[in-house]
């Protein structure tokens, strides 16, 4: 029931239907084909099914076979067919039903593989969603090619009067057909047997991993249960993949790891995703997912695959830790996986998207400052000083908003504080005594900030070219150098500017008072959001 649930209406239609009927024109045709030719005939043409089966999983774009596979594969079902064309059963209206018995047996294969990746069923699960109706068109069409010789020598009688033969050839038939799983789950076996092996050569056997608790690494795959909000979930510990296909995977719940073992984490996750490649898209393919749940069921399986594949390239670049670029990046993943983990558990305000609801003013303004001494210290060899000072009386400078956007405002305020001062002293010791202050403080209608610094001022004249997107009063030689790092210190002139329009687009407002021969002040207020900054959206309804 559960496997059914993901079928309904015109899925079941568009999806199990067409495998059913594939199968019964397989029985039918095959069967008709014994009227003309013998059995080793028939057995010997069956050998060409491979071909017709690769070309048809190529059609539909399920498979991309290499050249010595296809040349082998063409060489058997060439020979095969001259074999059976030089016998004296030939016939072409036995070749015509033999064809067409193979065509929709390649049909049938192509389709449940469709059904597999899309609906993301195990083999067993395909197995229960097909069985009714797959067996309801082979008695069909068995009753349709065969129900008057059965009547005519009275079948169910000699059924009656030899049962074990019957059951016999039934338990049989049964064995036959489920043996052809085999090859699948000895390959699944195999790949599963090879990641345990290479977690246990680096260290990394879910047995030996004293450090992460069992608990913790148990990934669960959430599907929705049938017509109700409520979850079912299916655990496949300790790793999120552990030898399934890939259409057996679903949305994973966020394991709970120590912020001590996320490496050793990585590095397990790294080696659970190994086996797995991503699986090239056609763009027909990406027409074809309209349906969200349908693109939500891709990303859940494709996304980790392509991100463990990407970390793996970075990983394998010698050094990569001496960079500073990649460290930042992975730490930056890491934090967010961390503060992920932690509000699961409650630590931490959940995001609403990008915006965080309980924003920390005077967190991400030290976190900005010491990003933006390090890159004046890049470009400069000096580290000005930066004091931050937080005052609140009753209210707290944390409110809703998007902190991507003030850590842009506050490091191109900064930047040009910091590059300013650094130019204006003459040595490291007049730096120190030349610091930037920080302060933060806020009511219960706006949180405000002010970066003072002590770099003699904006120049006497420039005026509101500050405030132009085409005007800097960075070095033109050095801002050259400047952009061929990482992070520019200054150059591009729309630092500035573009502050003051984030700034403004939340209700806020970014102000500059320089006082010349002392220094400069910018003043940052950010309003707290109420009900009449909240966009009204009209009702279609109404």
């Amino acid at each position: 029931t559960e496997a059914l649930s993901y079928l309904r209406g015109n899925d079941y239609l568009y999806h199990v239907v067409p495998v059913a009927l594939c199968q019964a024109g397989t029985l039918a045709l095959g069967n008709a084909t014994y009227l003309h030719f013998g059995v080793g005939m028939v057995q010997m043409l069956k050998a060409g099914t491979p071909i017709f089966v690769l070309l048809t999983l190529v059609m539909l774009r399920l498979e991309s076979p290499s050249m010595i596979r296809t040349m082998f594969v063409s060489l058997i079902t060439v020979g095969t067919f001259i074999t059976a064309g030089t016998t004296p059963q030939w016939n072409w209206t036995g070749l015509t039903l033999s064809l067409g018995a193979m065509i929709t047996e390649a049909l049938r294969v192509g389709l449940t593989q469709f059904l597999l990746r899309s609906c993301k069923f195990s083999v067993t699960e395909g197995q229960y969603v097909l069985a009714p109706t797959v067996s309801l068109a082979l008695l069909v069409a068995s009753l349709t090619i065969e129900g008057q010789d059965v009547l005519s020598i009275e079948a169910l009688s000699k059924v009656i009067e030899y049962p074990h033969l019957f059951l016999f050839a039934a338990c049989l038939g049964t064995v036959v057909n489920y043996s052809s799983l085999y090859p699948t789950l000895m390959a699944v076996q195999a790949r599963w047997l090879r990641l345990q092996s290479a977690k246990s050569s680096k260290g990394f056997a879910v047995a030996a991993t004293a450090k992460l608790q069992a608990p913790l690494i148990q990934v669960e795959r959430v599907d929705p249960g049938p017509g109700s909000g409520r979850a079912l979930k299916r655990k496949y510990g300790p790793s999120s993949w552990d030898g399934q296909v890939p259409w057996e995977r679903g949305s994973m719940i966020v394991p709970q790891v120590a912020e001590s073992d996320v490496e050793e984490f990585i590095q397990q996750e790294l080696d659970s995703f190994a086996p797995m490649t991503p699986r090239p898209l056609t763009m027909q393919e990406v027409l074809d997912m309209l349906d969200p749940q349908r693109i939500a069921k891709f990303l859940h399986v494709e996304v980790p695959i392509r991100i463990a594949e990407r970390i793996r390239w970075i990983r394998e670049i010698r050094n990569w830790q001496e960079i500073p670029e990649l460290v930042e990046i992975e730490d930056a993943h890491v934090n967010v996986y961390l503060a992920c983990v932690n509000m699961k558990s409650g630590a931490a305000a959940p995001l609403a998207g990008i915006v965080d609801p309980d924003c920390d003013v005077a967190q991400i303004c030290r976190e900005t400052a010491m990003h933006v001494q390090e890159i004046t210290e890049e470009h400069t060899g000096r580290t000005p000083k930066i004091e931050v000072k937080e005052f609140h009386d009753k209210a707290v400078p944390r409110f809703s908003y998007i902190p991507g956007f003030l850590r842009f405002i506050m490091t191109e305020v900064l930047k040009n504080s910091c590059r300013a001062t650094a130019e204006v002293a003459k040595s490291d010791r007049e730096v120190q005594k030349r610091p930037i202050e920080i302060i933060v403080c806020a009511d219960d209608h706006e949180v405000a900030i002010r970066v003072n610094d002590r770099a003699r001022g904006i120049p006497f004249g420039v005026g509101q070219k500050v405030w132009s997107y085409l005007y800097t009063t960075a070095n033109k030689d050095k801002s050259i150098s400047y952009a061929t790092t990482a992070t520019s210190l200054a150059g591009y002139g729309i630092g500035l500017p573009l502050s003051r329009l984030y700034a403004r687009y939340f209700g806020g407002t970014l102000k500059l008072v320089s006082l010349p021969g002392y220094g400069t002040s910018v003043d940052l207020f950010l309003r707290r959001v109420n009900s009449k900054q909240v966009e009204i959206v009209p009702d279609n309804d109404n």
